[in-house]
């Protein structure tokens, strides 16, 4: 072991979230012997409530000079057609597998990655979900040009729905002190996020005419890790597991201030309006809280990150689903508390 060199890896997110309570998987650091190796990372964060999905494979390095490599150009992307991976959905025995096709994602269409082109793995399934998910389970399948084969599962979470504010087309009122948003907490959903999109008009004044000019921000509500996994539907009371979130109105209304200072006209504009709220739900399974919990403000790797629930490889696989409403109009009180707050933004 005189030549035990510690594995670092380079690879980095593209969001959106899952994985398995094998927790065992996990590993504090992962060594490996030699004067170089390589290793394939994988990565993939699997939308259980789309039909496309994406898969990132890497190349990992172990080495002296491990940033003099990594930072080559395309070190760590293996070439177009390299690797063949599969996705497998199984359930209660049955095996339906998915085989996918390469694809070069530009940076800006997938925010965080590092390079301009990022290859990516992409597979399209109707519906990964089923009746009963105790009988689910997924699995990713990577072999490489060299025979190596590396493989890692994830367990599936719930459809759920919003129970605060109802899926209507009713007023949503943000309040002067506080508001609720309320959702079910699906089987196997252990990381919850809820955001809400925000949108509002610009009157501005143009010479003799008036400009409208649309905007939008998000704002975050809440990110929650729950000690547990939900276990779904009651079998006594059939009711669901909620999970219900209070909030300070004053986040809302500092969101759409900062949004407003840093992104509108405050010269020119001579009155605004909301054109309504649109709200948010992502619900992760337990690789996805576990991940989370040792990096709070991403849901992607770094250098020095430390979990790994990869068989033969590094990385992390893992599952959500997601849930939103309808556009919902913001109420007058609402326009009523924000003249209150800040009058000089002059919402109607």
């Amino acid at each position: 072991m005189n030549n035990c060199r510690v594995f670092f890896f380079l690879a980095s997110l593209m969001l959106i979230a899952g994985c398995s309570d094998e927790y065992g998987l996990f590993n504090d650091e992962l060594t490996i012997t030699g004067e170089y190796e390589e290793i394939v990372v994988l990565y993939a964060n699997i939308d259980l409530s789309s039909k496309l999905n994406l898969i990132r494979v890497n190349r990992g390095f172990s080495a002296d000079n491990f940033h003099e490599n990594s930072n080559m150009p395309d070190s760590i992307q293996f070439a177009p057609g390299a690797n063949e991976v599969r996705f497998h959905k199984i359930y209660k025995g049955d095996t339906t597998t998915y085989v996918c096709y390469d694809t070069l994602v530009d940076k800006e269409d997938s925010e965080l990655f590092n390079t301009e082109k990022v290859l990516m793995h992409a597979f399209r399934a109707d519906d990964l979900l089923a009746y009963d998910l105790d009988d689910l389970h997924y699995v990713i399948e990577v072999r490489t040009q060299d025979g190596t084969k590396t493989s890692s599962s994830t367990t599936p979470v719930g459809r759920f729905s919003f129970l605060r504010p109802l899926n209507s087309w009713d007023e949503y009122c943000f309040g002067q002190d506080d508001f609720q948003v309320n959702i079910e907490a699906p089987l196997n959903s252990q990381a919850y996020e809820i955001t809400a999109d925000v949108g509002y008009r610009d009157f501005r004044l143009n010479g003799r005419q008036i400009d409208t000019v649309n905007q939008q921000f998000r704002f975050t509500i809440v990110r929650h890790l729950a000690s547990r996994p939900s276990g779904g539907v009651h079998p006594i009371s059939g009711s669901e597991p909620v999970f219900r979130v209070a909030v300070q109105s004053d986040k809302f209304y500092a969101a759409l201030a900062s949004h407003i200072r840093q992104n509108s006209d405050t010269v020119n504009t001579v009155y605004r309006k909301f054109r309504g709220v649109v709200f948010n739900a992502t619900c992760g399974n337990p690789d996805l809280a576990q991940v989370m919990s040792v990096n709070p403000n991403s849901l992607g790797f770094a250098e020095n990150f430390v979990y790994n629930n990869v068989n033969n490889g590094f990385g992390y696989v893992s599952a959500y689903t997601k849930c939103k409403t309808h556009k919902l109009p913001v109420s007058m009180a609402t326009v009523f508390f924000v003249g209150e707050k800040y009058p000089q933004f002059r919402f109607r």
